[in-house]
């Protein structure tokens, strides 16, 4: 999956989200950004290279 499609996924899924009424503080697609060293937790629990595309400077 392209991020592009990812992203479309995503606003998609908020669009259906702003209908529906969510408790609280709890925000299921808040952006946050995981750190090199939790990506990189990350890929050797899976066994996986994402890549770099995938990845965004800030």
């Amino acid at each position: 999956m392209e991020f592009a499609e990812f992203e479309l996924i995503v606003l998609r899924a908020r669009e259906e989200r702003a209908v529906h009424v969510v408790p609280g503080v709890f925000t299921p697609f808040d952006f946050w950004r995981a750190s090199e060293v939790e990506l990189a937790r990350a890929e050797d629990a899976l066994g996986v290279r994402l890549p770099q595309k995938y990845r965004r400077s800030c």
